[in-house]
This record gives C-alpha cells, structure tokens and sequence, in this order.
C-alpha cells in the first residue's frame, strides 16, 4: 500500500511537471510570436507543439526515472550476473531514451506542419469543409508515429554495453568466477 501510494505520487509529479513545462513553454512562445508581426504570419506558431512536447518530455522522463539517475541502474557481467548498480550508466540510460523521445515525435511534430500549411493553400476543400483539417493531421501524425516509434526505438539497443572504464570507480579491476578481468558490462536502458 506503501509502495503504492509512492508510485501514484511520483507519477502525478511527473504528470504535472511535464504538463507545466508544456503548457509554460506554449504560452510564453506564443506570446513572443504575437508581438511580432513577421513571425506570427509565417509558419512559426506551428511549431509550438513540438517545443512544448520536448519540455515536457526534458521534464517528465528524468523525474520518472529519478531512482535510477540517483541509485543507478545495475550493470551485469556477459554471463548476466549483475556487477552493481551505477549511476553514470543511469544517466546514459536517462539520455537515450530521453534523444530517442524526441527522435519518435519530431517527424510528426515538424511534417504535420509543413504538410498542413501546403495542402491548405493548395487544396480548395480544406476551406470549403474546414472539418476535414483535424482528421487530416490527426492521420498524418498517426502514419508518422506509425513509421517512427519503431526506428525511434531502435535508435540504442536495449540491451547496452558499456566499457567499465567508464563507470564509478567499484567497477575497476573487477574479475569473472573463473579470474579474468572484466572490462566491459551492459545494461538495459528501458523504454
């Protein structure tokens, strides 16, 4: 109950960071466009959501992962015996996932846009019927998320290897069961 009650606090932090980071990032961007008439007639203001999507996501992840950035994540010998937990490989982790995020939504974040605005100039049923606007985007983000989420994903393997060299110092001059030196490990860097 303990554990639970910790969890759904740390998930509403989380929640609402990112939500403030988002919405704080929209509105001052937006303000910023509207005094400025050169940028509030061009394509700008469409870009807005991908900004505040990155804020939110710069905010959110590392605060759901804030035990593996603070406690670390363990690190396991090829074998799979787990060598220890660290910090620095955490924080690799944290990074990767955090770039392959952004990675996943820029292409519909940036494309939509430029997309929308063409085949709004260009295609006459779009201000005939302006209901057909949000179907539109709603499907080229979804064909975007479509192609992206995969190839986001597989940006870093999940299973990372990691030079001990480059870990806290525990982790130099480590041997496997048999004796021999153990130079590099690997960890899972999670979704």
């Amino acid at each position: 109950d303990r554990y639970q009650r910790r969890v759904h606090g740390e998930l509403t932090q989380g929640f609402v960071a990112a939500t403030a980071a988002g919405t704080a990032l929209a509105v001052a961007t937006r303000r910023f466009i509207d005094v400025r008439p050169a940028l509030k007639r061009g394509i700008v203001g469409r870009f807005i959501p991908m900004a505040a999507g990155t804020a939110s996501n710069c905010v959110n992840i590392p605060l759901m992962r804030s035990a593996e950035l603070q406690k670390g994540i363990s690190v396991f010998d090829d074998e799979g015996n787990e060598i220890g937990k660290s910090t620095k490989a955490g924080k690799k982790a944290v990074g990767q996932v955090l770039l392959s995020r952004i990675v996943m939504a820029a292409p519909a974040a940036c494309l939509t846009p430029i997309l929308m605005s063409q085949l709004e100039k260009k295609m006459k049923v779009f201000q005939r019927l302006p209901v057909l606007v949000l179907p539109t985007q709603m499907a080229l983000v979804g064909l975007n998320l479509m192609f992206c989420t995969p190839m986001a994903c597989a940006l870093f393997s999940q299973r990372q290897r990691v030079p001990l060299s480059q870990l806290e110092p525990r982790f130099q001059g480590l041997k496997s069961a048999a004796g021999t030196p153990i130079t590099e490990g690997w960890y899972n860097k999670g979704l």
